[in-house]
């Protein structure tokens, strides 16, 4: 029974089904991102009032010395939403996949207890850990170019007279990355895992289950998530639009900061929608993989 079990994940096929399981149902999506979305607009008002829109808007230079503190503020609370929204929505979506849980309350949906902590922790080891390999494709890259340009010292490499060793360390790391994508995505399968509380061991089966599936577990994620990303970009464009607006006086200041309100709301619940995508896909693929990985 174990050789007829595919080891390779159908990628069209999981495309559309996972597309299938987003759009089929949506009181399920909006019962998942509801509550997050409500809670984002209340404090999107509550900074719209305290630091004014421009604090909505992003800061003319890149760089936290050059934030006002209202645009630090905005920052922060949204990315820390951001964090709690990203994980709890993720495992209540793997849920939905995989168990059909998804028929409670728009509230059920801010549960964030052990699970969704094993998740997050789960998350932050691998982020650790790909920063980690970049890091060392980088130095092992630095050091290649420094080779290859005799008789200089390694600093040198970054003088005017040798970019040609800085071309070189950026092509390693760039060739380096490219390489260990596809391992590092075999790591995506945990999630699920997680998700539907698999006992310990998450980290090693993830890896053996995604054997000759890095790519796909690249590509199909992205597949799914990409046209509605572009769609919810266009909604945050439009809310930048109507924050050009908000800088004039009344009427026009309202009618900018409700449509700013608006085009948020409606950008927020487009990127959900983008996250609910890419998860059905690692779901569904992780559904195969696994009895298959049973089955043999």
């Amino acid at each position: 029974m174990g050789d007829t079990m595919p080891r390779k994940i159908r990628f069209w096929r999981t495309v559309g089904d996972s597309y299938g399981f987003v759009f089929g149902d949506w009181g399920r999506l909006f019962r998942a991102s509801a509550a997050w979305v409500v809670i984002g607009c209340v404090i999107f008002v509550a900074i719209l009032a305290w630091f004014g829109p421009e604090a909505l808007q992003r800061a003319k230079q890149p760089g936290l010395t050059h934030m006002t503190p209202g645009q630090t503020v905005a920052g922060l609370s949204f990315a820390l939403l951001a964090l709690i929204s990203y994980v709890a929505f993720s495992v209540a979506w793997h849920r939905a996949v995989l168990l059909g849980d998804g028929h409670e309350t728009p509230l059920r949906a801010l549960r964030f207890k052990g699970r969704e902590f094993r998740f997050l922790l789960y998350l932050i080891v691998i982020a650790f850990l790909s920063v980690g390999i970049v890091a060392g494709v980088f130095v092992v890259g630095i050091v290649a170019a420094a080779g290859a340009v005799s008789g200089q010292e390694v600093t040198d490499m970054f003088s005017g007279e040798l970019r040609g060793g800085i071309a070189i360390a950026i092509l390693a790391v760039f060739v380096g990355i490219i390489v260990l994508a596809p391992f590092l995505a075999r790591f995506s399968l945990g999630l699920p895992a997680i998700a539907v509380e698999e006992p310990r061991g998450v980290f090693g089966r993830s890896w053996h289950r995604g054997w000759r599936n890095g790519w796909r577990l690249i590509w199909g994620p992205f597949v799914c998530s990409f046209p509605i990303s572009i769609v919810s970009g266009l909604f945050r464009a439009g809310q930048s639009f109507f924050g050009l607006m908000a800088g004039y006086e009344a009427p026009w200041r309202i009618f900018g900061e409700v449509g700013m309100l608006a085009f948020y709301a409606l950008g927020s619940f487009a990127h959900f929608i983008a996250l609910a995508g890419a998860i059905s896909f690692l779901s569904l693929s992780y559904r195969q993989l696994a009895v298959s990985d049973i089955a043999t």
